[in-house]
């Protein structure tokens, strides 16, 4: 037999679950985070558009890219300077998707970057070792297809970016960058 049993909860009261189902609740091994010792200095937003974010003044993907590189210098100096052992990476935070007033053609409140549109983004970042990160808003469309959507950029895998990072140290110091591409 199954027994349901509504339950209100008030807030500040302190309640103890009991089952007679043992439960295993311990954690799973972490693996280490690629950002453990990093700095990540970014410029937001949507490109020509100002008002959401910094990325939005420059006029090309090459420019953001290029200021985020002179962030990442001064930040590195200043972290130097403080005995820090912090390595700054630099990225770019584009919004590919922006929630809008109007339905659209699709009746999903989005307006959208095409593939293309993004590409240089991705093409400017990897030219620099930096990290991209893509905001997706997601309307009232469903958030898997509207990440789905975005596979066509090539996809990369967390090793991918242990090794940008270690790859983006060897630069700093004057070694030789790896090079990959997406897949």
């Amino acid at each position: 037999t199954s027994c349901s049993m509504l339950l209100y909860l008030l807030r500040g009261g302190t309640y103890t679950i009991a089952s007679r189902a043992d439960l295993d609740l311990s954690l799973a091994p972490l693996r280490p985070s690629a950002f453990t010792g990093t700095r990540v200095v970014s410029l937001y937003g949507h490109p020509g558009v100002a008002t959401m974010g910094a990325l939005g003044t420059y006029p090309s993907a090459g420019a953001a890219a290029d200021a985020v590189e002179n962030l990442v210098t001064e930040y590195q100096a200043l972290d130097t300077a403080a005995g820090r052992g912090t390595h700054v990476v630099g990225a770019l935070h584009l919004i590919v998707s922006v929630a809008q007033a109007d339905p659209g053609w699709d009746g999903m409140y989005l307006g959208r970057m095409t593939l293309a549109g993004i590409g240089p983004y991705v093409e400017a970042t990897r030219a620099r070792g930096q990290l991209l990160f893509l905001d997706v808003q997601v309307g009232w469309a469903d958030p898997l297809d509207e990440v789905r959507r975005l596979t066509g950029l090539g996809s990369f895998s967390v090793d991918e970016v242990f090794e940008l990072t270690r790859s983006s140290r060897r630069r700093r110091r004057g070694g030789r960058r790896a090079s990959r591409s997406a897949s």
